[in-house]
């Protein structure tokens, strides 16, 4: 049974959720209904997958469907990793450059970070009219306080996770060990949600017993995308923007690319980079200004080219707010201890 495509990937999937490795099993999970519905078919054998044939029709399937070649480049990873595990335990026998003509790269992807601004309309938002919104939006402003926690990780936080005024724990993803200094902001919002389960483990009441995550997960989107709708937030809202976000902020803010990454647990500088937000259109119509404004004046006071002007027109550029019209500072009380 294990020569079984459906059969193999389920194996993996529960080993990998039995590790705390929901991410990836979630992504295992999308990859095995898309091949399964791609091919029609109740059951495959992993061989008739790991065809050159099979393989470059469902990369065009995929293709049909106006997949995003980040998404298909995911995908295609994941059976390369099927086909590696199969290939180990004697399953399969395939080609050695069976992948090397599909997608495996990745493209620029679009920045889901909010802007200062649109975080703290968020932080204010008055939902006495919609109650139902009030927690999901205080859990998101928690993923913030928390050094841009991710959802998995705030959700499957132990009170054991709990040291005085830290919060030390290991990521889900990656098994890193972060400790995260508890602000008042965040303070306020644990005690909040606090469990007062004392035969559950996990530190907040956001699961339980017959809790499963991806409901809660769900839940937890939908609400944001309805936040979403009410603040006229044309980015996509979900768990994941408050962790951009906060690498963002923490950045325009300027602290070193290299203490944001520590503080996310990324295992390098390059996976951090990926969660910055470019400058955004006002930074950069003053950066084109200014560049243009300094040739002339070069020009005017007779300078020769290549010549640096002494009174520094790049000046002004570093001094643009990056938060919106006016710099919210990560010390402007968001994780000041008083």
């Amino acid at each position: 049974m294990k020569s079984k495509f459906i059969v193999f990937v389920d194996e993996q999937i529960r080993m990998m959720c039995s590790q705390g490795k929901i991410g990836t099993s979630n992504t295992y999970l999308a990859v095995s209904r898309s091949v399964m519905a791609f091919s029609g078919k109740c059951s495959l054998p992993l061989r008739a997958v790991f065809t050159k044939d099979f393989l470059h029709r469902y990369q065009a399937y995929l293709l049909d469907r106006e997949c995003c070649y980040n998404t298909i480049s995911s995908y295609m990873r994941v059976l390369r990793a099927i086909r590696n595990k199969a290939e180990k335990l004697g399953l399969i026998s395939v080609e050695a450059d069976l992948f090397n003509k599909l997608y495996t790269g990745s493209e620029p992807t679009r920045k889901r970070a909010l802007r200062g601004d649109v975080i703290l309309d968020l932080n204010g938002v008055d939902l006495s009219d919609c109650p139902h919104l009030v927690m999901s939006r205080e859990l998101f402003m928690l993923l913030f306080h928390l050094q841009g926690m991710s959802f998995v990780d705030l959700a499957h936080l132990r009170k054991s996770d709990l040291k005085g005024d830290y919060i030390i724990y290991r990521r889900r993803k990656t098994g890193g060990l972060i400790s995260v200094r508890i602000w008042a902001p965040a303070r306020e919002l644990l005690d909040r949600y606090l469990s007062t389960d004392k035969h559950s483990p996990y530190l907040l009441s956001i699961l339980d017993g017959d809790t499963q995550y991806r409901s809660v997960l769900h839940r937890f989107n939908r609400h944001l995308k309805s936040l979403a709708k009410l603040l006229d937030i044309r980015e996509p809202l979900t768990s994941y923007v408050a962790r951009h976000s906060w690498a963002t902020a923490a950045y325009h803010a300027g602290t070193p690319v290299a203490l944001i990454s520590e503080a996310m647990g990324h295992k390098t500088e390059e996976v951090t980079r990926i969660y910055l937000d470019s400058f955004d259109t006002e930074t950069m119509d003053n950066v084109n200004r200014i560049a243009w404004e300094s040739l002339l004046r070069n020009r005017t006071t007779g300078k020769k080219a290549g010549k640096r002007n002494s009174k520094d027109p790049w000046r002004r550029i570093r001094d643009v707010s990056f938060l919106g019209r006016e710099r919210h500072s990560l010390k402007n009380g968001w994780t000041r201890g008083g």
